[in-house]
């Protein structure tokens, strides 16, 4: 995605996600919580592991590892088959999402994905928002 697309498509769930300082990096907005130390994605009122409210914002990405991944046939959301999948990201958490690779090449469990954005249609045909993906690393 171009820096003119990154400007001019807004996140599908802005809560979620944001460019990193550098503006050239995607994370996502999860939290760590202060009693426990777990990561997690995305934010919750309290702590999944321990319950605590002692919780904080934190930044995950963009770099991750493949747990799982598998074909969506019916193609519901974005209109063909596509692949999704859930990851475990270097700096903590687990995250599920689509896998920017074609339903023919489906990436290992193991391989080494990125975080990146990923155009997906908005609804009733008003053009495209901005949500991510996990790429295969070449």
């Amino acid at each position: 995605m171009s820096q003119a697309e990154q400007e001019g498509s807004a996140f599908i769930v802005p809560e979620w996600m944001r460019w990193a300082s550098d503006r050239k990096r995607l994370v996502l907005v999860g939290q760590r919580c202060r009693a426990c130390g777990i990561a997690f994605f995305p934010k919750t009122a309290r702590c999944k592991a321990c319950y605590s409210a002692e919780v904080v914002e934190a930044e995950f990405g963009p770099e991750a590892e493949l747990h799982s991944v598998t074909i969506d046939h019916t193609g519901t959301f974005l209109g063909r088959p596509h692949l999704v999948g859930q990851v475990r990201l270097d700096d903590g958490p687990f995250a599920q999402g689509f896998v920017d690779a074609g339903v023919d090449a489906e990436p290992a469990i193991g391989s080494r994905v990125d975080l990146v954005p990923f155009s997906v249609p908005a609804l009733q045909g008003t053009g495209t928002l901005t949500t991510y993906a996990f790429r295969p690393k070449e």
